[in-house]
């Protein structure tokens, strides 16, 4: 799906009045409300079929909305397009009486709509008039009980009742109850059927929308845990920051797990120490944790998921896209982490980088470049420990099971080697990359590795990237995956919806300042780093408030280089840089 310049963007549609189709007089509804969800909440774009106006509302993040209909004939077709989970989005449902006050726009209810009407539900809302004959409520009733038949195993799980009703019951977005069963579930929807498989098994049901025919099957059993998952790991990272702020509560042993691993920290004690370094909690009501998807299953009781965090004062970074293992045992998630016994962590983002005309280092044209970064940090205890920078992998820690290297590969790059660690003065991290045959360490977080080949990769969906954990003899001694939602696509799209815009930028000493606007109100803000200082060299990390879109500091002195960097819907990494010419300081006028 091809998202509109002005998509993402929740309206309210004041519709005007149109004939009725093939309807017995209808009585018109004059307004509804509803949740737009597929697990976790949905942001978009939402519209009417028919409709002859839309006035636009504020953006808003928690998948409600509110049509105001005049005269709109029914049944009635909506639409939304947009995000979940990094993923397009792309769903209909349908009002079919003027007594309904709420509705649901989800998986469940586009499929409701192609098991009626024999056809894809786009279609439908193309050409609503051709379909309303069809559209009765006897009709759905009896598609409500043909779906639910199939999906008996998770409602059981999920202990929602099966006579729920898939249109009007309320939904929260919140991974629970109905929601807990679109969290497991995948729908793919084209012209012709639907396949809808689970992140449990990876079995999938087939529906042919002309034939009504099923095919294939989802798991006759499902645990509580395989639909509680989603729901308690938001609530258990959640509780784990809050505590975060005293390390020793004694909580927090019961809330990570014993063999726990993370940001290449190994061990309950030392990830309950190091967790998330002292991300700031003390800012109250936040969203922290969102956009959380389960990616794969490992015995009876640990999940692989992903997720969105953002936070109002972290240490490193205020917002990222991170996967994590999570546990049960017995009833209690934990945080797991990783399982690779290995001393350090690992990420990958596409990643846009926009210089401005007049802010590149090679003069004043503007600069834009898709790369892939490669975020591998060493635990901070460990980091602490190497004196010399950089230095070799193998020279470093060999009882870990000789690693010695990381092979990274995937579509559209040639394979990448990292050997070496760098270690950070300004701030004390340390971060893997590459010894060059120049002897020369490259950064695949700072500089990224090249995408040599942009067509296998450019606007494709679900890439796979693989990180192979090598000893000296260059045997696995680990891998870890890696599924990127969406790839680069062109400069001209993500300078009309995502990348930020300047306003105001001024690096005068002790009044550092900058001001932005971003198209698309669902980036997540993350940080800028900032390089200050005679010839720039001392670099720190501004934070960006929640909901902002400016920043400044009276603590820096001249700033020569600024790097803006947040995340788009689909978890691409998006970085604005602003480079002062000739080491000048950066101002407001931009090179000529």
């Amino acid at each position: 799906m091809k998202l509109h310049s002005f998509a993402l963007t929740l309206v309210s549609a004041a519709l005007l009045s149109a004939c009725s189709g093939g309807s017995d007089s209808p009585t018109p509804a004059t307004q509804i409300h509803g949740m737009a969800s597929q697990g976790g909440t949905i942001q978009g774009y939402i519209n009417v079929a028919g409709a002859a106006k839309a006035t636009a509302l504020k953006p808003i993040h928690d998948g409600k909305f509110q049509l105001a209909l005049d005269g709109q004939p029914l049944p009635m077709v909506m639409r939304i397009e947009g995000t979940s989970a990094g993923q397009d989005v792309e769903l209909y449902s349908v009002v079919l009486d003027g007594d309904a006050s709420y509705i649901n726009l989800s998986p469940l209810t586009r499929v409701l709509i192609s098991m009626v009407t024999g056809v894809d539900a786009e279609q439908v809302y193309q050409n609503p008039a051709n379909y309303r004959e069809a559209m009765t409520k006897a009709a759905f009733a009896d598609a409500q009980s043909e779906l639910k038949e199939k999906l008996v195993p998770l409602f059981t799980a999920a202990e929602v009742p099966l006579d729920i009703d898939l249109l009007r019951a309320e939904s929260r977005g919140d991974y629970q109850g109905l929601d807990a069963v679109m969290a497991v579930l995948k729908f793919a929807f084209t012209a012709t059927e639907v396949v809808i498989s689970d992140s449990i098994s990876h079995k999938q049901l087939n529906f042919d929308y002309a034939t009504g025919h099923w095919d294939g099957e989802l798991p006759l059993e499902y645990s509580k845990h395989d639909l509680n998952v989603v729901a308690d790991a938001d609530a258990l990272m959640e509780e784990i920051i809050l505590l975060n702020k005293d390390e020793d509560h004694p909580r927090l042993t019961e809330l990570v797990h014993s063999e726990a691993e993370w940001f290449g920290a190994i061990g309950q004690t030392d990830v309950v120490e190091n967790f998330h370094n002292g991300a700031n909690a003390e800012v109250g009501e936040m969203n922290r944790y969102r956009d959380l998807e389960i990616v794969d299953k490992d015995g009876d009781n640990s999940y692989l998921i992903v997720f969105t965090e953002r936070f109002e004062h972290g240490v490193f970074a205020n917002a990222s896209r991170q996967r994590g293992w999570f546990t049960y045992e017995g009833d209690q998630l934990t945080f797991q982490g990783d399982k690779y016994q290995l001393p350090t962590s690992s990420n990958l983002f596409f990643k846009a980088t926009w210089h401005e005309a007049g802010y590149f280092w090679a003069g004043e044209q503007d600069f834009f470049e898709w790369r892939l970064e490669v975020d591998a940090f060493l635990d901070s205890e460990r980091c602490s420990t190497i004196e010399t920078s950089p230095v070799f992998i193998a020279d470093t820690f060999p009882e870990f099971r000789g690693f010695s290297s990381v092979r990274v590969s995937g579509e559209g790059i040639t394979d990448y080697t990292i050997n070496a660690i760098s270690r950070d003065e300004a701030n004390g991290n340390c971060h893997l990359g590459y010894i060059n045959e120049q002897g020369h360490f490259e950064s695949p977080m700072m500089n990224g590795i090249v995408i040599s080949d942009m067509a296998a990769v450019e606007g494709k969906q679900n890439l796979t990237y693989t990180m192979t954990f090598l000893n000296g003899a260059e045997q696995q001694i680990a891998e870890k995956s890696f599924t990127l939602s969406k790839g680069p696509t062109a400069k001209e799209e993500m300078l009309q919806q995502f990348m930020a815009r300047k306003a105001f930028i001024s690096g005068e000493p002790e009044n550092f300042s900058y001001q932005w606007q971003r198209p698309n109100p669902f980036v997540i803000e993350a940080d800028l780093w900032v390089h200050h200082g005679v010839n720039g060299d001392n670099r720190v990390r501004v934070g960006i408030d929640d909901g902002k879109q400016q920043a400044q500091s009276a603590d820096l002195s001249e700033v020569k280089m600024v790097f803006h960097t947040a995340f788009d819907p689909y978890g691409r990494l998006l970085m604005n840089a602003y480079v002062g010419q000739n080491g000048a300081t950066i101002s407001n006028t931009p090179l000529q």
